[in-house]
């Protein structure tokens, strides 16, 4: 764990992603860089799509893809198009391994965030600065670290505008009302899918829930993916013979 960063007093004042940037822990400036470095990635995206920043599953499936369009454009008969089969499947093979799902945005944010290690007093803050600062991404990250789940699983939590599971986890992190609040403020501003009247309404309800009972709550989201498809497939079968 180490001392937080002091927090910004104005909006010209560093970001959060800023001054961790500068933290003396090396690993965590370098993680923090590492993040900037992705953001700017992910921004050029729109001009010129990085095979950097595509999730290993979809990057391998649009190679095929593009190697298949290819094949299909190409006039090629008899000997050629074995020579073309050839030709294109290795080129596919080497942009797969030369693809790194360590360097997405994502597989950042997640590293600073177990390097930072947030500690249950710091990380109220550092989440309403991350998604203050609209670095859903570092929010995602600290969120799923602090309560041990990996990225994706926090991902979905935090970008799912019709269940209450976000409220739960950031009770089972003992984060209180006025952190819930703000959190809950900044997603109604950003998803116009979430309904910031009910989510107002539901505020009380959401303080009232215990930590202990949220995190118990939360404890089959925490169990392997395979050993929860297992169980699940179980259930739904013996309720089947019922």
């Amino acid at each position: 764990m180490h001392c937080p960063p002091p927090a910004r007093r104005n909006s010209i004042s560093p970001s959060l992603l800023a001054r961790l940037a500068n933290h003396p822990d090396r690993i965590v400036a370098e993680a923090s860089t590492g993040l900037f470095m992705a953001e700017s990635r992910r921004r050029g995206v729109i001009e010129c799509i990085s095979q950097k920043d595509l999730p290993a599953g979809l990057h391998q499936r649009l190679v095929w893809w593009v190697a298949a369009a290819v094949r299909e454009r190409c006039d090629a008969s008899g000997q050629e198009v074995a020579v073309l089969d050839a030709a294109l499947a290795e080129a596919a093979l080497h942009s797969l391994s030369a693809h790194d799902d360590r360097d997405r945005l994502e597989a950042v944010a997640m590293r600073l965030a177990v390097a930072f290690e947030a500690g249950p007093q710091e990380l109220p803050s550092l989440l309403i600065e991350a998604i203050g600062d609209r670095r859903i991404a570092l929010f995602t990250a600290f969120l799923s670290q602090a309560v041990g789940l990996d990225y994706e699983q926090g991902r979905e939590i935090v970008c799912d505008p019709d269940t209450g599971r976000l409220w739960l986890v950031l009770r089972a992190l003992d984060c209180d009302r006025r952190t819930i609040a703000r959190i809950g403020l900044a997603l109604c501003e950003a998803d116009a899918r979430r309904d910031l009247e009910d989510f107002a309404d539901s505020l009380d309800d959401i303080a009232d829930v215990s930590p202990t009972r949220a995190r118990q709550a939360l404890a089959p989201m925490k169990l392997h993916p395979d050993y929860r498809a297992a169980l699940s497939a179980l259930m739904h079968g013996a309720q089947a013979y019922r």
